[in-house]
């Protein structure tokens, strides 16, 4: 038998050497428990019988499964003062609250006195060691112990591949999880937890097409999704922009006599609100309320978001208004909503935005970076700089940084009124401040450029940012590229053109567009006939 076999084990104890130096229990690690907790202990005789440990050992398995971790820990050096001496089933407790508590260092120790006293561990030592690792952050530790046991001949079971796979999960890991899943097929079968643990991780890092399939894979192999399975997927889904297949599995999910939840329902909602379906949003919402459900502050800021896309305001407003009448305090997103919707729908900025300002401040709803920018941005729209600046000098007294965003508005308004002189001046201020420009910061300086005739600074920017190792995006290159096409550099623009995909920034059709009609029409045909190939290729000319 393998656990006859403790020399098997002393190797192990060489992969917990960098936390095997603390004292055992050191006073700082946990808090001292109720006194109540003591009081409970202080009657256990201190004879070793049988009975006894077994009483506390039951004792201390029920403190940690309240997560009381101080408490068995202070229980556990009474043991010790009182000469009890532990039995194996009370060293497991305590590795497993260690494992719990994160403190793997203290888990290693309990380990060491297991075989320190000739115990021979079994598995559910291992899995607390496994845990231990991986809730410290060894994920890769803890595969090291798992080859290590698998090799040695050691069965582990579900909850040993599921203590791993979840490790693996947190720190996105996800190919090595599937494959962890694939091993565990041969000897364990895996149950829900462990598909759903991989699932809901793979929805979180928008591989929900991945997550769809290992669904089917669960469900061929005999096991049903519950509520919790179906809303991660659906929600994965309609994050990934594949709302078709997120609303048939939320038929499939009805059709299975699972109630959908408020997330279920949100998550949908949303992806339909996304693209501007909101009356179809609104019927969900209708069902939702049918099948009892109340909607959340969440779901009705989805709703007003959705209105506000439509350029459909007042109905907008109407839900902000019946938000205490629901039960619910509009809070920061409800009113960076309004503040957006105002903005994009053209209002009359100042007049309709500072009075909702003031109200937000009167209710005590703290404005964030994205109100700044939004209201900033809307002043300056309306050429009200000086109110702008106001506002700039308030965020930065209520703690606020300003960023690149904050300011390409102020830029931005300086350059259509042609004083290009002031906006590199504040572009070198920002800058200097250590605030990153970003891509738009660049769009608006360099487009500026080229419509004042300064082609020598609109090339000296372009490249001076495109050294610097900037994320420069399509706008960047696409009225760089219509500057240079305008002035006839050619050979610059096809140079900057080659360049793109090594920048991380594949050309779209736009952007052949711009320099194959400049050159058709300064009769550069063969120039325009190559790069007319390379848009065959890509696919632009179908």
């Amino acid at each position: 038998m393998y656990l006859r076999k403790c020399n098997t084990f002393r190797p192990i104890s060489t992969l917990f050497l960098q936390f095997s130096h603390a004292r055992p229990f050191p006073p700082t690690q946990f808090q001292s428990p109720q006194n109540e907790d003591l009081d409970s202990f202080k009657n256990l005789p201190v004879k070793s019988s049988s009975p006894r440990i077994i009483e506390f050992n039951n004792r201390l398995h029920s403190l940690v499964k309240q997560k009381n971790f101080d408490s068995v820990v202070t229980h556990y050096r009474s043991m010790e003062l009182n000469n009890m001496k532990p039995n194996f089933h009370t060293i497991n407790i305590l590795l497993n609250c260690f494992a719990h508590a994160k403190k793997a260092n203290l888990a290693f120790s309990m380990f060491a006195k297991l075989l320190k006293l000739g115990y021979e561990p079994n598995i559910i030592t291992f899995n607390s060691l496994l845990k231990a690792m991986c809730l410290n952050g060894e994920v890769q530790m803890a595969l090291d112990l798992h080859d290590k046991l698998k090799k040695d001949g050691v069965p582990l079971d579900c909850v040993s591949y599921g203590t791993l796979i979840s490790g693996l999960c947190k720190i996105k890991r996800h190919d090595a999880a599937m494959l962890i899943l694939k091993k565990m097929k041969v000897c364990v079968t895996p149950d829900a937890i462990i598909y759903k643990t991989i699932m809901y991780c793979l929805c979180k890092d928008s591989k929900a097409d991945t997550a769809l399939e290992l669904y089917t894979e669960m469900i061929e192999s005999g096991i049903f999704p519950d509520v919790f399975t179906y809303t991660t997927l659906i929600h994965g889904l309609c994050f990934s922009d594949n709302f078709e297949a997120a609303f048939k599995l939320f038929k499939e999910m009805v059709s299975n006599k699972i109630n959908p939840t408020v997330y279920t329902y949100g998550a949908l909602m949303a992806s339909l609100c996304k693209k501007k379906r909101v009356r179809e949003s609104k019927a969900l919402l209708n069902i939702m309320i049918k099948d009892g459900l109340e909607p959340n502050r969440v779901i009705l800021n989805t709703l007003m978001e959705g209105h506000c896309k439509l350029h459909q305001m007042q109905k907008a407003k109407r839900i902000f208004n019946s938000l205490p009448q629901r039960g619910f305090t509009p809070d920061i997103y409800s009113y960076n909503i309004l503040f957006k919707g105002l903005l994009s729908q053209g209002f009359i900025f100042p007049e309709e935005t500072l009075p909702l300002f003031e109200d937000m401040i009167s209710k005590k709803v703290s404005p964030d970076l994205i109100t700044f920018n939004t209201i900033i941005d809307g002043l300056c729209n309306f050429s009200r700089m000086d109110r702008a600046w106001d506002f700039i000098h308030d965020m930065v007294d209520k703690g606020i940084q300003p960023n690149a965003a904050t300011y390409n508005p102020l830029l931005k308004a300086l350059c259509r009124d042609k004083n290009i002189d002031e906006a590199i001046a504040l572009t070198n201020r920002i800058s200097g401040q250590g605030i990153q420009l970003d891509a738009y910061t660049f769009t608006i300086l360099i487009d500026a450029f080229w419509k004042l005739g300064r082609v020598k600074v609109a090339q000296a920017t372009f490249w001076d940012a495109f050294t610097k190792g900037y994320d420069l995006t399509l706008p960047v290159f696409h009225v760089m590229l219509k500057g240079l096409c305008e002035n006839r550099m050619f050979d610059e623009a096809i140079k900057i053109l080659s360049k793109m995909e090594k920048k991380g920034c594949t050309p779209n059709k736009a952007i052949y567009e711009v320099i194959v009609y400049a050159l058709f029409e300064n009769d550069e045909i063969e120039k325009a006939t190559k790069l007319m190939y390379e848009m065959s290729r890509m696919g632009f000319l179908k």
